[in-house]
């Protein structure tokens, strides 16, 4: 018997058609998940950032670059976790049938996309006016 979190949920998108009322509204809760999972992500990586930039680069001592590590650690893991919860989501989706704006808005993460970047620290850069922003922080600019 398996527990309870390892128990898969009908969901209306398994056994109805496209369309459907109830697949409707389950599109409409993918959507709000994936918005949530995707927040979470930029919350996440930004953090990372931080810390790579302002804490282990300043740290005074080798505790605080440990405790930054760990920390970073951590972010990986919800990094990770929150990625397979959007890609599900996205996945749901598509399956779905929603929209093009809907999945133009909600896109397929790759690893360049949740890798933490501090080129932002020093704009002054050589080469820096060549950076490439992720589709996320793109997103999250137009949303403001």
């Amino acid at each position: 018997m398996l527990p309870p979190k390892q128990k898969s949920v009908i969901l209306p998108s398994t056994h109805l058609p496209i369309g459907h009322a109830l697949g409707n509204k389950e599109l409409a809760l993918h959507i709000k998940q994936a918005t949530h999972y995707l927040a979470a992500i930029q919350e996440a990586v930004a953090e990372k950032s931080f810390q790579y930039s302002h804490i282990m680069r300043k740290a005074p001592s080798k505790s605080v670059r440990t405790r930054s590590r760990a920390l970073i650690s951590k972010l990986n893991h919800w990094i990770a976790l929150c990625c397979q919860v959007y890609g599900r989501a996205r996945t749901a989706l598509v399956q779905l049938g929603a929209d093009d704006k809907t999945l133009r808005t909600f896109r397929i993460l790759l690893k360049e996309d949740v890798k933490a970047s501090t080129a932002i620290l020093d704009p002054n850069i050589a080469g820096s006016s060549s950076l490439q922003l992720s589709w996320m922080s793109i997103l999250s600019q137009v949303q403001r």
